[in-house]
């Protein structure tokens, strides 16, 4: 188990950074409260020059690179089709491709963590009765070419797929994967994809929902699934609170995940501004830190 945080590309020169690290490296702190990595979201435009700097700035400080695309409008694997043109295949492509660079650098795999498709950016409308259905297909065909495709070119880095928050019910659209049983489906047969497990996600439609599709506690199949953390409290529906006495069971949850043998990494991820309510950035994170070696090295506490 690696603990590590996310960081924006702007983490420099933003009022957040300032207000957090003043004139102190943020690599550095962040490397010296003992985590391991950061996660950097990257955009469909990004570009691979200024990615490859933030990762050398990451290895100058003894801390990993992984990567989190987020994609979106024809880029969206709602939009995903296995032909030479498709801008969702090419960019899938280029993201891997350049994730493997990162992985030969730093000697370890690259997390490429994936949001599964939305409704919301399909190019062609959907009935809304037939949404989820044709989503589930699409993802499961996307998964396949993607497992295929990580197996002909060999690339070294660790693809996930994430557990979505779930949409609103008065919300005209839907997320795919927003609960466990059906993103094991989007990824049946497939061997090179793990998923992701955010557990601020999962607790927020669990109780968003209250029913048997989003229960809070996942299959022990889904567990053994698991190969990256997203982890973040959450008080009600406000999401990517630092680890306090929320509403996530994350102790329970990372017991269960040691118990099956879970050796990847786990994201505290934390905007600068949400740990920055709680306290000065150093207490917060060190606190956040402790609370997850405890919970690992702890034994399970009752259900």
């Amino acid at each position: 188990m690696h603990i590590g945080t996310k960081l924006e590309r702007s983490y420099r020169q933003s009022e957040d950074a300032q207000a957090a690290f003043g004139d102190e490296e943020p690599l550095a702190a962040i490397r010296e409260l003992g985590m391991e990595f950061v996660e950097w979201p990257l955009t469909p435009e990004f570009d691979e020059e200024e990615a490859w700097a933030l990762a050398e700035s990451c290895w100058e400080h003894g801390l990993r690179a992984n990567l989190h695309p987020y994609l979106r409008d024809t880029v969206d694997t709602a939009n995903f089709e296995d032909c030479e043109g498709n801008e969702c295949r090419g960019l899938l492509r280029r993201y891997l491709a350049f994730a493997d660079r990162i992985s030969e650098a730093q000697g370890h795999p690259c997390v490429v963590n994936l949001h599964p498709p939305c409704s919301r950016y399909a190019v062609s409308e959907i009935p809304t009765s037939h949404r989820r259905r044709i989503l589930v297909l699409r993802s499961l065909f996307f998964h396949q070419w993607l497992d295929g495709l990580l197996e002909r070119e060999g690339w070294n880095v660790t693809v996930t797929a994430e557990v979505q928050l779930a949409a609103d019910p008065e919300e005209d659209f839907v997320r795919l994967g927003d609960h466990y049983r059906e993103l094991l489906f989007c990824l049946g047969g497939v061997r090179r994809i793990g998923t992701c497990w955010d557990m601020g996600h999962s607790t927020i439609n669990h109780t968003r929902y209250r029913n048997e599709m989003y229960p809070l506690e996942p299959t022990d199949e889904f567990v053994k699934r698991v190969r990256h953390v997203h982890l973040h409290d959450v008080h009600g529906r406000e999401d990517h609170h630092p680890l306090s006495d929320g509403d996530v069971p994350y102790r329970r949850h990372l017991t269960r995940l040691r118990d099956a043998g879970f050796a990847g990494d786990i994201n505290l991820e934390l905007p600068l501004r949400k740990i920055l309510q709680h306290g000065p950035y150093r207490e917060v994170m060190a606190d956040n830190v402790s609370r997850v070696q405890d919970a690992w090295e702890s034994s399970s506490p009752p259900a």
